[in-house]
């Protein structure tokens, strides 16, 4: 019986992740991102709704902080909004956009080392 279950297990596995790998690309890294954010965005369910140990709902939470930084990074949030809100663009502005990315890039890789081997059940 356990097989079986296994085996179902598996198949639903590949399913849900057949359409992320079939929007996957080698040349990005936003597609590392994206893989690692819907691994993330799977774990932070399955935690937040079947989670036995005691501090689920944070580690949920925790990781849910962990793929709004991963969207920040992707859409590259501060070069936008720089670009949105600037009347005239400066070197200066972008490099500030610039320094702005690489800290939340900073800060999501600290989150991940800091709380990744936390997030089991």
């Amino acid at each position: 019986m356990y097989r079986i279950k296994e085996y179902i297990r598996k198949i639903k596995n590949l399913i849900r992740w057949t359409p992320i790998i079939w929007k996957d690309r080698d040349w990005d890294y936003y597609f590392i991102y994206e893989i690692l954010k819907h691994k993330l965005t799977f774990t932070e369910v399955f935690i937040r709704e079947k989670g036995y140990h005691m501090f689920n709902t944070e580690d949920a939470d925790s990781i849910l902080k962990a793929i709004d930084l991963i969207n920040k990074v992707q859409t590259e949030y501060h070069l936008d909004k720089y670009l949105s809100e600037a009347t005239e663009w400066t070197s200066e502005g972008i490099d500030k956009a610039v320094e702005d990315h690489d800290k939340v890039k900073q800060e999501l890789f600290q989150h991940l080392n800091d709380n990744i081997e936390k997030w089991w059940d």
